[in-house]
């Protein structure tokens, strides 16, 4: 949002050369800051992917009230995350050539602020919302006309990977991650990637109707069909429907918790680091 209340920002990590999947969601709910890490935990704390504030975090079934008057819910190894102006949040964990990853939804319900991102400007109107500043985007990513021919879909391919992904790039400075012993943004930074575009039309007939049926099976919509059946034929990732619309939380119904009585994680325990034998002259 265009006020920094929201802001979600995501880390991928590639799959070969053209694919990658997103291992980390990092959140400004409000004020305070969300991370989920699938993958390339920045601590040693593996046994959950959940950070608030930096600090690991443990939840089961009931929800876990932040500062600033958010909330945080886990569903099965799902985690929701609502704003208290209304937006909410789910990531949905999957896994797909050893990669384990998050299936991000978002909801803007109303859509009454101004938002900026890779999912759009959610001012009603499709065709500026990957327009990067100056240029105007290639047509649809996914188009369903027989007239789009694979160049064509390719150049919005190379577009989108670049002038526009460009435009939203994580700096260190807007970072909302964690980071480990001499990591940064730049540890994550490829520039070059991806460095061969996978287009829908590469698929051949029989690859797209396989997918089709798998991602009808599952209850895709319409809406996102052309999205299902690029990632199942392409990685084999099983069809996710879109998560139920949630009643949005008013600001008024949420007030900032300063002392909760909620979960509460213990330290996780100090074990000495056992000695390393020492032989002849050399250093332990």
């Amino acid at each position: 949002s265009v006020d920094g209340a929201v802001e979600v920002q995501t880390r991928q990590k590639p799959i070969n050369n053209d694919f990658s999947l997103n291992t980390a969601i990092a959140a400004n709910v409000n004020g305070d800051r969300i991370c989920l890490y699938a993958e390339d935990h920045p601590d040693g704390m593996t046994s959950t992917p959940l950070r608030v504030n930096g600090r690991a975090i443990n939840i089961g079934s009931k929800p876990y009230f932040l500062a600033n008057g958010g909330v945080v819910t886990r569903s099965n190894r799902s985690y929701i995350v609502d704003w208290p102006t209304g937006e909410s949040m789910t990531a949905q964990p999957g896994r797909s050539s050893g990669v384990s990853f998050y299936n991000i939804s978002m909801s803007i319900n109303p859509c009454a602020r101004s938002y900026s991102g890779v999912l759009g400007n959610a001012n009603g109107i499709r065709r500026d919302d990957f327009n990067a500043p100056g240029v105007s985007a290639p047509i649809t990513f996914f188009p369903s006309g027989s007239g789009v021919t694979r160049d064509i879909e390719k150049q919005r391919l190379a577009f989108l990977a670049k002038d526009f992904a460009e435009q939203h790039r994580v700096s260190q400075a807007s970072s909302l991650f964690d980071y480990g012993i001499g990591q940064s943004t730049f540890t994550f930074t490829d520039r070059s990637f991806p460095r061969v575009h996978r287009s829908i039309h590469d698929l051949n007939e029989e690859q797209r109707a396989m997918a089709r049926r798998r991602c009808q099976d599952r209850g895709i919509s319409q809406a996102n069909m052309g999205g299902c059946i690029y990632d199942n034929a392409y990685l084999n990732i099983d069809p996710i429907p879109e998560p139920p619309t949630r009643k949005p939380m008013k600001k008024t119904d949420i007030q900032p918790v300063r002392t909760p009585v909620i979960n509460t994680n213990p330290e996780p325990p100090v074990q000495e680091p056992m000695p390393h034998p020492v032989r002849g002259n050399a250093s332990p």
